[in-house]
């Protein structure tokens, strides 16, 4: 009797340890991906005239944000706004398509999470419907 509960006590362990062989792993890479988000905007003629959209950064990384866009502006800017200061953290002005990276490390998360990205018409001239794309790499 007593052997056979020290069976099944090696046998549950066994199952047990090769459970956690299974489920164990480098899960670190899937856990702190975050998708791409898309944005879509439409900005007409009146100076300034701007979308403005949030998202989170959950994980230290880097941000890549490209705006594409169609219509009668020429130009656009592109700002990406972050946590712990008054004055954006990166801006592009031209033709489409505009491009923005910024490597976000664990300093900046402290200071929080929620980023805005904003498409503004500083012109005063012709409208703009596009898409800005977040990547998190």
């Amino acid at each position: 009797m007593r052997t056979m509960i020290i069976i099944s006590a090696i046998a549950v362990l066994m199952f047990s340890l090769s459970s956690c062989i299974i489920i164990t792993g480098d899960l670190s890479r899937d856990y702190r991906e975050q998708k791409p988000r898309n944005f879509y905007f439409r900005v007409g003629p009146e100076h300034n005239e701007r979308e403005v959209f949030s998202f989170i950064v959950r994980y230290p990384n880097r941000i890549e944000i490209e705006a594409t866009w169609s219509g009668s502006a020429d130009e656009l800017a592109l700002i990406l706004d972050g946590p712990g200061r008054e004055a954006f953290y990166a801006k592009k002005e031209g033709r489409s398509p505009l491009h923005i990276s910024l490597n976000v490390d664990d300093y900046i998360l402290r200071q929080g999470k929620i980023w805005k990205v904003s498409v503004v018409n500083f012109k005063k001239s012709g409208w703009a419907e596009g898409r800005i794309r977040v990547k998190f790499l």
